[in-house]
């Protein structure tokens, strides 16, 4: 049933689900033992509102090679500023019959955009998440069976297999995907101990402890005092928000699988025309901006950066 809580042809609405979807692409499994489908699936709001084109002339130019979504992004980073805190989104393994529509069991975590769902022959379900464990529960009741803390995200899907007739689960350990924006840095285990990513194998009785990894440096470094206007900050956040957002997170706040730019050092400040216009860091994934964003642009956007860096140090620095 339509309820037109997401209607935004005159407004700038939260909308639940976003375009992730309650579920996406993250594989599901069934089991014929219970006869239930396990689905991994997230709360992530979106905000939504028309671009000026849609609302002035009643239609949508669409820009070649780019990400085209008829967003305004004004509205969108004015919705964000707006809100006291940014609210933590969740992720959800639910247990659904598919005869009777009904949900059988659901299990609650601290982060969205977990990993794929195993269901074995003995009554086990597994899933790896994004803040870093592998988990099995009892495939009719939910119940948490067993669990690892790997400290690696996950998004695959876990798979089971014999050798000599000992039974084995494996799962490709690391983080990405759509995770790269809608993932957050407050739960995301990628933010706190890197994405390098591993193969990762278990049996009964296995004896190997998996190595603690450190905790990465999460700390913003000093920048210059902040020169450019506000206007130009102003300039810089909506192109930050339409033009880099995707890749390094809203509020430039990354969640760990791309460079957070408020911790970019002196030499990369130096050169950040270079890297963003010029494509010195093409072969590393960083592509040329020049067809979109001239000079001024690209500095609005480093001030913006350099402004939010230079809020979230103060608020890092303790107190005396």
């Amino acid at each position: 049933m339509e309820t037109g809580e997401g209607e935004y042809g005159d407004r700038t609405a939260f909308v639940l689900p976003s375009a992730n979807g309650a579920h996406n692409w993250h594989p599901m499994a069934f089991s014929p033992e219970t006869g239930l489908v396990y689905i991994p699936t997230q709360d992530i709001a979106g905000i939504y509102s028309l671009s000026e084109q849609w609302k002035n002339e009643g239609a949508f130019t669409p820009k070649k090679n780019w990400w085209n979504t008829g967003i305004d992004w004004t509205d969108y980073i004015d919705a964000i500023n707006a809100l006291p805190e940014i609210p933590m989104e969740k992720g959800y393994l639910k247990a659904w019959d598919p005869a009777t529509g009904e949900m059988k069991w659901q299990a609650e975590y601290p982060a969205p955009l977990n990993g794929g769902v195993l269901a074995t022959a003995g009554n086990l379900v597994f899933q790896g998440t994004a803040d870093g464990f592998f988990h099995a529960y009892n495939a009719a009741t939910g119940e948490r069976v067993w669990s690892q803390r790997i400290q690696t995200g996950i998004v695959a899907a876990p798979v089971t297999y014999m050798v000599d007739g000992e039974q084995y689960v494996s799962v490709l350990a690391g983080w990405g995907g759509v995770n790269i924006v809608s993932g957050d840095a407050r739960t995301s285990a990628a933010a706190k101990f890197g994405n390098d990513g591993r193969l990762l194998t278990f049996k009964i009785g296995g004896g190997e402890e998996l190595p603690e990894l450190a905790m990465l440096d999460q700390s913003i470094p000093e920048w210059p005092a902040l020169t450019a206007s506000e206007e130009e900050v102003r300039q810089g956040e909506i192109g930050y928000a339409t033009y880099c957002m995707l890749c390094h997170g809203a509020l430039a706040i990354s969640p760990g699988v791309t460079p957070d730019l408020r911790r970019m050092g002196e030499s990369t400040r130096e050169h950040f025309q270079d890297i963003v216009r010029g494509g010195i860091l093409s072969d590393n994934g960083m592509a040329s901006f020049a067809d979109h964003l001239s000079e001024e642009d690209v500095e609005a956007i480093k001030s913006y950066i350099q402004k939010r860096a230079l809020e979230d140090r103060a608020r890092q620095q303790p107190v005396n």
